[in-house]
């Protein structure tokens, strides 16, 4: 589960730029995984869960997954697949602090 590498050599400056934005990507999602994430999906569906996986086309594996709902309510989803195309964004976790003295 790493990121396809590409020569640099071989690509030009906006292929650069992609393989920059994917390398970030695939970083933040590695830093995220045995973490709870916010998934947001096509339809304007809102799920919560903890990372287990993901995969190169963005394929996520969530655990103690659960839906939550416009209301306000949580629909408990427990262990899930989503499909990379249906996803339109990822919150990671925020960072966590360092112990300041």
């Amino acid at each position: 589960m790493h990121p396809v590498k590409v020569r640099t050599e071989e690509v030009n400056p906006g292929q650069c730029v992609l393989k920059l934005a994917a390398d970030m990507t695939f970083k933040v999602l590695n830093d995220s995984v045995g973490k709870v994430v916010l998934i947001k999906l096509k339809g304007n569906k809102v799920i919560r869960g903890g990372l287990q996986g993901f995969d190169q086309h963005m394929n996520l594996i969530l655990e103690s997954s659960e839906e939550m709902l416009p209301d306000g309510k949580v629909n408990p989803l427990g262990t899930i697949i989503v499909r990379g195309d249906n996803v339109v964004l990822i919150s990671p976790p925020p960072p966590q602090e360092s112990n300041k003295q």
